[in-house]
């Protein structure tokens, strides 16, 4: 099954398995890793995002809403605002702008 999907996914972005996706992916397998969901310590850390970026991995993320404007609780707060800003830097180095 896993030689026949589009992509592969991880439901965290521990070291250890997303290098093992990375080297069982096939040349045209997409690898997307968690950066934000569990509340364990180790298994979602967005900081390591420009590693995993640098592997060519999808960035994805799961910051839970809460009533009433289902906005992420203040829980997710510190994490969202990395990825926030993880993904102005990717947009920056697109456009070729790196600053």
């Amino acid at each position: 099954m896993m030689a026949e999907s589009d992509g592969l996914f991880a439901e965290c972005s521990k070291p250890e398995v997303i290098e093992w996706l990375l080297l069982v992916s096939k040349p045209q397998q997409r690898v997307m890793t968690t950066i934000i969901r569990h509340t364990k310590p180790g298994w979602c850390d967005p900081q390591l995002w420009r590693r995993w970026y640098g592997c060519g991995c999808d960035l994805f993320g799961y910051a839970h809403g809460t009533p009433p404007d289902f906005r992420p609780h203040s829980f997710w707060t510190e994490q969202v605002e990395v990825v926030r800003a993880a993904f102005h830097e990717i947009q920056r180095q697109k456009a070729g702008n790196p600053q």
